[in-house]
Order: C-alpha cells, then structure tokens, then sequence
C-alpha cells in the first residue's frame, strides 16, 4: 500500500503530521532532499533547497509518497503555486523534470494527489506537469498512469520534448574525440585568436550578461523574461559544484565588454543540463564564441560525476528554416549526441467558470501582443 504521505517511524502509524498528503515547509523538504541523496536519487537543480531558496520566484507544496511498509521514499516533487494575472487571487501549480528515475508507484500516487489538490481548491485552477524520463518504456507508462487519472496532453508544451544527449562516461579525451571535426575546430578556435575562455563568478558581469541575452532574444525571436543574472551568479559562487556559467571573452579582457558569450549549465545528479545561453555578433574577427563554452561545461559536469549531458532540447528545424531556433539546433547536433524524446507535457484542469474566465483573458491578452 502506497501513502502520499510522511510515516511516523516511531508509531508506525500515520503522525498527525503527515495526513496531508503535501507540505508547505521548506525546512522539511530539506530534510527530505538529504534523505534522497542518500538514497542515491538523482536530484534536478530545480528541484533541491537551496535554488529553491535562492532563485525561486514563488511559494511551492511539496509531494512526498513512501512506501508504508519501509518507510523508503518512493517519489517526490516540489510545486510552484504562480498566481495568475488572469483571474486575481487565484493560481496555477507546476511541477517541472518530474519522474526522472522515481518508482512509477510513488509517481501515480503524487498525480493523484494533485488532482485532489485541484478539484478541492477553487482558487487553484490547474496542474501542469512536464515530464522529463529519457527511458521511453517508463516514459510510457507514466503517461498512461496520468491519461487514466483525467489529465490531457498539454497543447502548447513550456518545456522541450526532444533533446541531444552526450554520453561522458568515456575519458575527457575520448569524449571530446567523439564530436564533429568542425566542432572540434570550432571549440579551439577561441584560444588561437586571443580570446579566453573561462568561468563567471563576480557579479560585476551581470549588467554585460544582461546585454547579450536581450540582443540574442532580438535576434532569435524570443519573448523569455530576462534571469536575475546577479542571483545566479552569487548562487554559483555559492555552489560551485552545482551550477556554473562559463563566458568567451575577447582579448580585450577585463573590460566589461569584452564579455561576447556565456552559456550556464545545471547540475542534476548523474546528468547536467545546458541551460541559458546569449552572445553577441557585433565582433571584430569572425570567431566562433559558444562551441567552447559548451564543451567546458561538459568538463565541468564530468568532473562532477555526471555520466550524461543534456543539450536543452531540439527542434526538428535547421538553420535558414522558418524554425527561428532552427540555427541553434544545428549548433547541438555538431556534439554528435544521441537524439531522445524525453518528455510530454500533461495538465490537470477542471473546467469551471473560473478557469474559462481565466482562459479568456489569457487568449485577449496574446491576442494584443500579437498585434
């Protein structure tokens, strides 16, 4: 039998501190998350305290379902709530990389348990839960555990779906070796023409970051908000090990601008994730500024005892294509990684008049934009 819920050890019986099958305190799902790393589960950044903490930007529940007989963690996920512009006073709630590598048992009780949080709560008006699970056999029966619990396939993902995966459990040479020889080029070119490459740690870069990320947004098309760069900065100073931002800068180095690339990368437990990423095209020599940055990354990840390298998603595009990110899927597939499906986008939303409310003002809205 399966509870959605902590067990008190000492009784053996449920404490009254465990009936809710959610928690809101972030002091014990720190507790939680040691207890999980003990236990060798693989841990997304996003997922652990400490970005929590840090870098998050809402108030979260956290799922917890063990097995009632041992006591053991079966599976467990943090939830933003993120109040919705919308429909004021109400909210969403989102899980993000959920599923990697937990028991499937555990996994279904958590999906169950959301979906009692939403029918319950009328201010909450849906649950979205972005699968990530490389493994297609798990993937699939995760989906069919939320497909038979009323969920429906999300009709615009936030997440991507596909990725390129880059073994590193090989040497840091043989590694390397298995890259395209242009993307081999392309990694040494920096150094041959003056330019370093190295980590950014001092917040004085933030401003320079910021810069480059809304040329490379103009440049792409893209309609992302802009991270708070001086947090994660502090925050990879803080936790070296975890999360690391690595910039290309032009031989005019320590000048602010001579920062024209940077890329940023996760720590997951036994896999790293490519992340943000901005330049600029307004240089003096033709140099290519982001296959090096990426390839350290690598290194970093390896060293950390990571085995795999998810590149961050890819689309079916290639550069020239209408796919405005078609360029930037061409740049990952020259790490000659393995391409994966590793995910699927499942919402949990009762249809009230509250969320038809909400949706309508959410379509008014688009529609403006777009205008």
């Amino acid at each position: 039998m399966l509870v959605p819920l902590t067990l008190s050890r000492e009784t053996g019986r449920r404490s009254a501190e465990a009936m809710q099958p959610f928690f809101d305190e972030l002091a014990r799902w720190d507790a939680l998350e040691q207890e999980l790393v003990r236990e060798g589960l693989p841990l997304p950044l996003e997922h652990r305290s400490s970005w929590i903490r840090d870098i998050g930007d809402s108030e979260y529940r956290f799922f917890v379902a063990r097995d009632e007989g041992s006591g053991s963690i079966l599976a467990a996920v943090p939830v933003r709530q993120q109040v919705t512009r919308a429909l004021p006073g109400h909210y969403h709630a989102g899980a993000s990389r959920f599923g990697y590598r937990q028991d499937l048992r555990g996994l279904r009780t958590i999906l169950g348990s959301l979906r009692e949080w939403v029918s319950s709560d009328p201010r909450l008006l849906g649950a979205n839960i972005e699968l990530f699970e490389p493994d297609e056999e798990r993937r699939g029966q995760i989906d069919a555990a939320a497909l038979s619990l009323g969920y429906e396939r999300a009709s615009e993902p936030h997440r991507y779906t596909r990725t390129m995966r880059v073994d590193l459990g090989p040497s840091e040479k043989d590694v390397l070796g298995s890259f395209g020889a242009s993307c081999r080029r392309f990694i040494r070119d920096p150094a041959k023409k003056g330019y370093r490459i190295e980590p950014i740690t001092e917040t004085r870069w933030a401003g320079r970051m910021h810069e480059l990320f809304v040329e490379t947004l103009e440049r792409t098309g893209g309609s992302l908000g802009a991270p708070d760069w001086t947090r994660l900065l502090a925050f990879g100073q803080e936790h070296p090990t975890l999360f690391r931002i690595v910039g290309t800068f032009a031989p005019s180095y320590p000048d602010e601008r001579s920062l024209v690339a940077f890329a940023s990368a996760r720590n997951n437990g036994d896999h790293a994730v490519y992340t943000d990423s901005a330049s600029t095209r307004r240089l003096v020599t033709t140099v290519a500024v982001h296959y090096a940055p990426m390839w350290a990354l690598m290194a970093w990840a390896k060293e950390q005892g990571c085995t795999w390298f998810d590149l961050g998603g890819i689309t079916h595009g290639t550069q020239g294509s209408a796919d405005p990110v078609g360029g930037i899927s061409d740049f990952k597939r020259r790490f000659n990684g393995e391409e994966v499906q590793v995910g699927q986008e499942w919402v949990y939303a009762p249809r009230t008049m509250r969320s038809r409310i909400a949706d309508g003002v959410r379509a008014a809205a688009t529609l403006v934009r777009r205008r």
